[in-house]
């Protein structure tokens, strides 16, 4: 892992999800005033705002107030604007899987107080077609359960929504098949996951071992679409078993292509994108993140 630490951060832009409430958002706000001698402030309305404000930016640090999906549309901003900016994350999302996986804490003054440390680490991004993600994308039962997430039920109980709308997604829906090549190798499988970042927590990895930072991205193939063989897998990840399965496969490429004989909905970082087919690619050291 690459890390350096810099200078403080000089008047950053603080891009802020409001919908974990009006007085999160307050507390949010106050605390970044009380922290930065100067800060600009830009309130998320609507989908795609956090993405403008980041490609409009002339800050050098971007703080950013919200989940993982915040967090995304940042990195496309920073990323379509060719910038070199640093992130500071503030986790008061739903999903803060980038957040657990650099130990950065749910404490708004503990996070202040590491995004003013100003220590950094570089990353890579992944690309599926024109949208780049952080964590990672899914093709298949995890990018159909997002579909099925119910916001209602996401804004009153938060993470729940998930394993809620998982279990609707493995009951309804039929999996299609997909086709998964990258330079000689193909396989075929029922559900396909490239990851960026491995690592979601202290104790909790999908990919052991995994490295944000090798120019690299992580494929995982699961190649059964029975109802038993899909609940098996949802226990083998949330257990950390599912590389222990004979029909469970990995592979690490710079370049991937997915496709299917019917259209098969992607995701990156939970945020639908498309269907199939779909490029992926490894953008190597393409972001900057301040970590503990």
């Amino acid at each position: 892992m690459h890390i350096k630490k810099e200078e403080k951060m000089k008047a950053p832009l603080l891009i802020i999800n409001p919908k974990s409430g009006k007085e999160e958002y307050k507390r949010v706000v106050c605390a970044c005033l009380e922290a930065c001698s100067q800060i600009n402030i830009k309130k998320t309305v609507k989908k795609g705002d956090a993405e403008e404000f980041a490609k409009n930016s002339k800050e050098g640090t971007i703080i950013v107030a919200g989940g993982d999906g915040t967090l995304n549309e940042v990195i496309n901003g920073v990323l379509k604007s060719k910038k070199k900016v640093k992130i500071g994350l503030i986790p008061i999302g739903t999903s803060n899987i980038v957040a657990r996986g650099f130990d950065i804490p749910k404490s708004t003054s503990k996070a202040l107080e590491i995004i003013k440390n100003n220590k950094t680490t570089v990353l890579d991004v992944g690309k599926a077609n024109n949208k780049y993600f952080l964590i990672g994308a899914g093709i298949g039962i995890d990018a159909h359960m997002y579909k099925n997430v119910e916001p209602l039920v996401k804004r009153f109980f938060g993470e729940i929504a998930y394993p809620i709308a998982l279990m609707k997604t493995i009951m309804t829906h039929e999996p299609q098949k997909l086709k998964v090549s990258s330079g000689k190798k193909k396989v075929s499988c029922y559900y396909a996951l490239i990851c960026n970042i491995g690592r979601f927590s202290k104790v909790f990895s999908v990919i052991p071992n995994s490295k944000h930072d090798d120019g690299f991205l992580d494929v995982i193939i699961f190649q059964n679409k029975d109802i038993i063989s899909q609940f098996r897998y949802c226990f083998g990840l949330a257990t950390q078993k599912h590389m222990n399965f004979e029909d469970v496969h990995t592979f690490r490429a710079k370049n991937i292509h997915v496709g299917s004989d019917e259209e098969v909905i992607v995701h990156c970082d939970a945020e639908l994108i498309g269907t199939t087919p779909v490029n992926i690619t490894c953008e190597p050291k393409a972001i900057t993140l301040i970590i503990p």
